[in-house]
């Protein structure tokens, strides 16, 4: 074999080895928290977040106006940020921890899941469903908290105090209370109806409401984005 043809074999063995390491450090790393599906006006420590970019442990994603981040976290689960909202990722074992601080956050996760998310509010954690597919949102602003299922169930647990939103319910919740997981009871569900901003912002449900931004379907594990636009 020639000395250049020695070359560019040895180039190719080392670029598929060295994507086969990448692709096995993102599978088992315990820093990896996800990747972003799609991206647009939002970033991390200050540098744009790209489409494709790897989101670990430890860092605090950003989305500015008219922006959103729809994240893979692999093993069945997926989240999208949308914009004005802010979100520091842990990640310890199995459990993906994002505390939100201000903002809207959409979660999915598949009944067969192998990695927990944990939507952190203060001292409050909410978790969907397990056994079965789930999805829904929670939104915090400088007032008011409120979380509400989709698909499912989520759960609200904190200091000793648990709270099940079914399906189609909404927990209304002060940003204090649902912080200090002191708001965690029954009179706090209701109904999760278009006017509270349930149906439109989060999910797109009307059919004639063609908007990919406001399509959260799209977080479904079981199948692809509708459309992605940069």
């Amino acid at each position: 074999m020639h000395r250049h043809e020695l070359g560019v074999c040895l180039s190719v063995f080392l670029v598929v080895l060295g994507t086969a390491g990448s692709t096995s450090s993102f599978a088992g790393s315990v820093n990896v928290v996800g990747w972003a599906v799609t991206s647009r006006n939002a970033s991390t420590g200050g540098d744009p977040v790209s489409q494709g970019q790897t989101v670990l442990s430890g860092q605090e994603l950003e989305v500015g106006r008219e922006g959103r981040v729809l994240l893979e976290l692999g093993h069945g689960s997926r989240m999208m940020l949308r914009e004005n909202t802010v979100v520091s990722f842990e990640r310890q074992g199995n459990d993906v921890s994002a505390a939100v601080s201000l903002g809207e956050v959409a979660i999915s996760q598949t009944k067969d899941h192998t990695l927990q998310v944990h939507v952190k509010l203060g001292k409050t954690s909410v978790t969907p469903g397990a056994g079965y597919y789930s999805s829904g949102k929670v939104v915090v602003t400088k007032q008011l908290t409120s979380v509400a299922t989709k698909e499912g169930s989520l759960r609200l647990e904190g200091d000793g105090h648990v709270l099940d939103v079914p399906q189609g319910k909404v927990a209304m919740l002060t940003k204090d209370s649902a912080e200090s997981a002191m708001g965690l009871h029954a009179s706090a569900l209701h109904e999760a109806l278009p006017a509270a901003g349930f149906e439109r912002s989060s999910f797109g449900s009307k059919p004639e409401d063609s908007d990919c931004d406001r399509d959260d379907r799209s977080i479904s594990p079981h199948k692809p984005p509708k459309c992605v636009r940069d």
